[in-house]
């Protein structure tokens, strides 16, 4: 893709570059998570940057990044909506369902708005109508390539690899920081 004097790229990895072309001459490729390091070539040479230039390249990296779709189901309304609002002030994540049981999680999966599918989809097991394992394979159906993360309060450690045997990915107590969780549903999903 061109923006103005940049064009990025993807490398043999796989990973992004950046090439800057000048009047000069061009500058080696620069892997695209340095964004925020000095660009200097490797023969020490500096490019000249415009603002127009920057806004325009950094518009189109941050646009790049599509936000991961998750869906809550747990049943405690005050700590769904907190795991909501921390998982939407993250870029990287958009809660685009939410369940407080199971009859609500199956009328999200069937309804619409959920046809481009799940990236993640984070479990309770206690729910007023039922045990949330009645959900992985209906997950795994609607969503294929979804991860699914249990995170409860009735979890004991013997219970953890039976869950992940039934098709969780990932099996945590319910006491864990918001922060923390943030962070593995972006890791779950592997970002």
């Amino acid at each position: 893709m061109r923006i103005g004097r940049w064009h990025k790229e993807t490398a043999a990895g796989g990973h992004q570059v950046l090439r800057i072309a000048q009047r000069s001459g061009d500058v080696p490729p620069l892997p695209a998570q340095n964004l925020g390091e000095p660009f200097v070539g490797e023969d020490g040479s500096k490019p000249i940057f415009t603002l127009s230039s920057v806004h325009a390249l950094l518009k189109d990296v941050m646009s790049a990044t599509t936000p991961l779709k998750v869906m809550l189901v747990e049943d405690h309304a005050a700590f769904r909506q907190a795991l909501n609002i921390l998982l939407s002030n993250d870029p990287e994540l958009e809660v685009v369902a939410q369940a407080g049981s199971l009859a609500e999680a199956r009328e999200a999966l069937d309804g619409e708005g959920l046809e481009a599918g799940l990236d993640v989809a984070v479990l309770d097991l206690a729910l007023p109508d039922g045990d949330g394992r009645e959900l992985l394979g209906e997950l795994r159906r609607s969503s294929p390539g979804v991860r699914i993360m249990v995170l409860s309060a009735t979890v004991w450690a013997g219970h953890a690899d039976e869950l992940r045997r039934a098709g969780a990915d990932a099996v945590f107590d319910k006491v864990r920081s918001y922060w923390t969780i943030a962070e593995d549903v972006r890791r779950l999903a592997g970002r």
